[in-house]
């Protein structure tokens, strides 16, 4: 199977007298990877083909997809009583997700995100999250996260803050 399916990335094959011609095998094709497991073949000839028809029926019926998402969708969360009075949710990765031949294209995207929330907001705190739906089930989620701490205004920063808005407007 090695030197004649293109994508083998490896196999075991055994023969018992009660298990029979067995064969697991593992191929990769355009990042989809897939397992064919035969057990109590007749022969190896026919553990070796049922392996392929297995990974064959496998890559023609399924493939692997890597969602993208509109970052500019996600908006602003206002701070409340922050240093800063709004950030950015950011959306770290999205994996990537094996569906049936076709399916991308029934993809539903929902986002989620906070209105406000309350300072002090700390570096990876979730700010929402992205649903990938598919026919109504849910079938991937990510948090919406910040990207940056942001410190409770102080009355330091109030002043200050003051300060720079009267140098501004002279």
């Amino acid at each position: 199977l090695v030197r004649f399916y293109p994508g083998t990335t490896g196999l075991k094959t055994g023969t018992t007298s009660k298990a029979g011609h067995c064969l697991s095998a593992s191929a990769e094709r355009d990042g989809l990877h897939l397992i064919a497991v035969v057990m109590g073949a007749e022969n190896s000839t026919d553990r070796f083909e049922g392996a392929k028809a297995m990974l064959n029926w496998g890559f023609a019926n399924f493939e692997t997809v890597t969602p993208t998402v509109d970052s500019s969708l996600f908006g602003e969360v206002k701070v409340l009583r922050g240093v800063d009075d709004y950030i950015k949710p950011t959306l770290k990765e999205i994996k990537p997700l094996t569906l049936k031949t076709g399916e991308k294209s029934k993809l539903e995207t929902v986002i989620t995100v906070s209105e406000d929330v309350e300072a002090p907001v700390e570096k990876g705190q979730v700010l929402g999250s992205v649903q990938l739906k598919l026919v109504n089930e849910v079938i991937g989620e990510y948090n919406l996260i910040s990207e940056k701490a942001v410190e409770k205004t102080t009355l330091g920063h109030v002043v200050l803050r003051f300060l720079r808005s009267l140098t501004k407007s002279a």
